[in-house]
């Protein structure tokens, strides 16, 4: 073999190896989707069926970066927390302060603290580690990393991570707990 075969051969080789890596991130993206729609599976994300949660250290979203960046940040570290667009909607930051009703047609992730009532009938709410809601929240789906107090209300799912408190009364048609969640008050679930 002359010197340009042997400058051939790791040329296809890094080729195989870049698409071997596509290919496996392909099946890692389609595999959160299908678990985000609902199927079982063994290795779970947070917006998946309730046992393991595979997820990677909690870490609060720094108050500098803006709302676009926030969210995609969030995806990264904790993958898919709703069904649809993932945070098209609003952030309270964690420097914010919300006292009253919020309505909205669109998620809503929960850095600072809001002290009323959240209605949110097709959409999720996020609460951050460090952020904190209630006494009425109505959501389609719930993801709790940080504080929640009072009567929750979810007609699809309700997750808390580790670093959740909940007190309170909740009803929700699925409930996903992860170990080192704090949970006290009466549920209905199903």
């Amino acid at each position: 073999m002359d010197t340009m075969g042997w400058l051939l051969i790791p040329g296809i080789v890094a080729i195989l190896l870049i698409l071997y890596d596509g290919q496996r991130r392909v099946r890692k993206v389609q595999l959160r989707e299908k678990e985000c729609a609902g199927a079982p599976s063994e290795v779970l994300t947070p917006s998946s069926s309730p046992a393991v949660i595979n997820r990677v250290e909690d870490a609060p979203i720094p108050a500098s970066r803006p709302s676009s960046d926030a969210a995609a940040w969030h995806q990264q570290r904790h993958g898919p927390v709703f069904d649809g667009p993932l945070h098209t909607g609003s952030f309270i930051g964690p420097s914010m302060h919300v006292a009253g009703h919020i309505e909205a047609t669109q998620p809503l992730t929960v850095a600072g603290r809001i002290e009323g009532e959240i209605t949110l009938h097709d959409h999720g709410v996020a609460i951050l580690a460090g952020g904190e809601a209630g006494p009425i929240v109505r959501a389609r789906q719930l993801v709790v990393d940080g504080r929640l107090n009072g009567a929750v209300q979810t007609t699809d799912s309700a997750i808390f991570h580790a670093a959740a408190h909940f007190e309170g009364e909740l009803r929700a048609g699925r409930l996903r707990c992860v170990e080192g969640a704090t949970l006290s008050g009466q549920f209905s679930i199903g």
